[in-house]
């Protein structure tokens, strides 16, 4: 868990988030060691295909708002304080179901947007130079 984590500081560091900021997952949903796959059972290219699909447009800069449907599913005004770095931090940290982070008390989608995106702490270091 320790490297998926490494990779994914690379995709909070950014300043802005839009679809590009979902390459840095992308390598790891296409191996299988994200998301359904993470105990290293075979997932359904289907389910690589959609998760995949699903994670560009969550963490697009497209901003509207799907009403009733951010209540079932994750959207990009919900996912996208997941990214942000002013408080609240530490939020919305599930990809598909907001109902977990409602269940564990991280959910937070107001009608606004985030200000600022990023991490607290300095960007990582490239891929190749971590330990």
């Amino acid at each position: 868990m320790h490297r998926i984590w490494l990779v994914h500081k690379l995709v909070r560091s950014g300043f802005d988030l839009t679809v590009v900021s979902m390459f840095g997952m992308t390598p790891l949903y296409v191996l299988g060691l994200a998301g359904a796959s993470a105990s290293g059972s075979a997932t359904p290219a289907l389910v690589i295909i959609i998760g995949t699909i699903w994670g560009f447009f969550i963490h697009s800069n497209l901003r509207v708002r799907l009403g009733p449907l951010e209540s079932l599913i994750a959207t990009p005004a919900f996912h996208h304080w997941h990214h942000t770095s002013v408080a609240p931090l530490d939020r919305n940290f599930s990809s598909t179901l907001p109902f977990l982070d409602r269940v564990f008390g991280t959910s937070h989608l107001p009608a606004g947007w985030p200000v600022a995106y990023g991490i607290a702490q300095a960007a990582p270091a490239p891929p190749e130079r971590q330990p």
